[in-house]
């Protein structure tokens, strides 16, 4: 396939990106209410939480991960997505060129910030906490 007469590309995926920062707390409870309730997550209001750690990992979303995915697979892929002009968009641009996926389609929005989600992470489950800038 050729895009706009650039280089050939195998794969594009095309959407969001996003920076997941995760937290793995150490203390919280699980509240069941009723029936066929989805379970809660149940963390001290107004108190410090505490951690045991946290993980930062740029470059991540479904386009970005299938791109990811098709790059390791030996396939030529590329990322049709927006990130703001921040660090954390330095960080997703810098992993995909490690991952070798094409960045050149990758529009660099310096009225917003690249999409950041938090992963509350307890036990074998995540809860996300997202806020899509655009």
């Amino acid at each position: 396939m050729s895009l706009f007469g650039k280089q050939k590309y195998d794969v594009l995926g095309i959407g969001d990106i996003t920076v997941d920062t995760f937290i793995r707390l150490k203390e919280a409870q699980i509240m069941r209410d009723g029936d066929g309730e989805k379970p809660k997550l149940c963390l001290n209001f107004a108190d410090k939480i505490p951690y045991e750690e946290k993980y930062y990992v740029p470059a991540v979303g479904n386009a970005a991960n299938a791109a990811v995915a098709a790059s390791r697979l030996g396939l030529k892929s590329a990322l049709m997505a927006d990130i703001g002009n921040d660090r954390e968009g330095t960080d997703c641009i810098e992993i995909l060129k490690k991952e070798n996926v094409g960045t050149e389609f990758i529009a660099v929005d310096n009225g917003n910030k690249t999409n950041q989600h938090f992963v509350l992470w307890f036990g074998d489950d995540r809860t996300i906490l997202v806020k899509h800038e655009q």
